[in-house]
C-alpha cells in the first residue's frame, strides 16, 4: 500500500466454551495471530474482514461489530506508516467445525490473557461486555479511564519527541 496510513482488520473467533481463541498463520509468516489482513482504500472493513475470515479459516459468518480499535503511530525508524487496527467480532465456533484453507490453531485464553496488546483487550471486551464495548487503544494499550487517557497523551508526546515507540516499555517517570 502506498498510503500514509494502513488499515488492518483482525477477526476474533471464540470457542463455544469461551476457553480459546482461533489463530492462523498467514503464508510467508512464522507468527500466529488472529485471522485478518490489510484493507485497501475503497474497501469496506466489515466486508473485507468477512472475506479474510472465509479465506483463512473456512468460516462463513457476517461480521457486524468492532470489539476494539488500535491506533499505532508511524515509526520513522522502521518507516512503518500509521496503522489503524480494527478487531471485529465473529462470535463463536465449535473447534471441530473449522475446515481451514491454511494453518489454524486454537489458543487457550490463559495464554492470550498473559500476553500484552490488542488481542487481550478484544477478548476481554467480547467476554465481559458482551461484545458491545469498543475499547480505544494506543499502541495496543487500552484507554478506559481519565488516568489512562492522560497516560496516552503523555505517550503520544513522548513519541513525537522520539522518546518512545509503541511496543517498547513505557519510559520511567510516567
Amino acid at each position: 500500500m502506498d498510503t500514509a496510513r494502513w488499515v488492518k482488520v483482525s477477526i476474533l473467533v471464540l470457542s463455544k466454551d469461551d476457553r480459546s481463541v482461533l489463530y492462523t498463520k498467514l503464508t510467508g509468516s512464522s507468527d500466529w495471530s488472529l485471522p485478518g489482513g490489510y484493507v485497501e482504500e475503497g474497501e469496506l472493513i466489515l466486508e473485507r474482514g468477512t472475506q479474510f475470515l472465509a479465506e483463512q479459516t473456512g468460516l462463513q459468518v457476517s461480521l457486524m461489530r468492532a470489539l476494539a480499535l488500535d491506533q499505532t503511530p508511524a515509526n520513522s525508524e522502521t518507516r512503518e506508516p500509521e496503522t489503524l487496527t480494527y478487531v471485529l467480532g465473529a462470535g463463536y465456533a465449535k473447534p471441530n467445525s473449522i475446515r481451514p484453507f491454511g494453518p489454524v490453531r486454537w489458543v487457550g485464553l490463559e495464554e492470550v490473557m498473559r500476553a500484552e496488546g490488542l488481542t487481550k483487550y478484544a477478548v476481554t471486551s467480547a467476554l465481559y461486555a458482551g461484545g458491545k464495548a469498543l475499547s480505544i487503544c494506543l499502541g495496543g494499550e487500552a484507554i478506559y479511564s481519565d488516568a489512562d487517557y492522560r497516560m496516552a497523551e503523555k505517550l503520544k508526546q513522548a513519541h513525537r519527541r522520539g522518546e518512545w515507540t509503541p511496543g517498547n516499555p513505557i519510559p520511567e517517570g510516567f
